[in-house]
């Protein structure tokens, strides 16, 4: 599978500051986008090699062969179609009108970034939070990568804790 297709983009880059943010006047053709039909085509010819492609990127090299595969049996679980139709979701997703709607959430929002995920950038996941959002708050989590709720579990659970209390992390 062609690892360029696993550059991601998703909610904090899609509301990136400047020239990154994605509108209607401003889509998906920047070499950080998501290449959504490779990765469509991958899934279709290759979909238990592209799932497990997939799987290895939400992890840093410390997390156990044990915890992959586990995911991974999961995850094969998905239907095709449903895989797919994610994929349309993210490509066709209205960012604009997201960034819009987001500038006007007065609850305090924790935007949690793994900073070994290819997902968005730390940077990209901080200028969302501290600046999309009007109450937003950024952590970066050093020690994950996509997912801090495996890799990390005991501090994103206190951080989640003192966050939801009104606590400073």
């Amino acid at each position: 599978i062609d690892r360029r297709i696993r550059c991601w983009t998703v909610m904090f880059e899609g509301m990136a500051r400047g020239s990154r943010r994605r509108t209607r006047d401003n889509p998906c053709t920047d070499a950080n986008f998501l290449d959504f039909e490779a990765l469509r085509q991958a899934h279709r010819q290759y979909n238990p090699e592209a799932m497990w492609e997939f799987i290895e990127g939400l992890f840093t090299d410390t997390t156990s062969e044990h915890t992959r595969e586990w995911l991974y049996r999961i995850a094969l679980r998905t239907p095709l179609d449903v895989v797919l139709d994610v994929l349309k979701i993210y490509e066709t997703m209205d960012y604009e009108r997201l960034y819009e709607y987001a500038t006007t959430i007065t609850r305090p929002v924790l935007a949690i970034q793994g900073a070994h995920d290819g997902t968005a950038s730390v940077a990209d996941t901080a200028y969302t939070a501290n600046e999309v959002f009007p109450a937003g708050e950024a952590v970066t989590f050093e020690e994950s990568a996509h997912v801090p709720f495996v890799e990390q579990s005991d501090r994103l659970i206190d951080t989640v804790r003192t966050f939801a209390t009104g606590g400073s992390r």
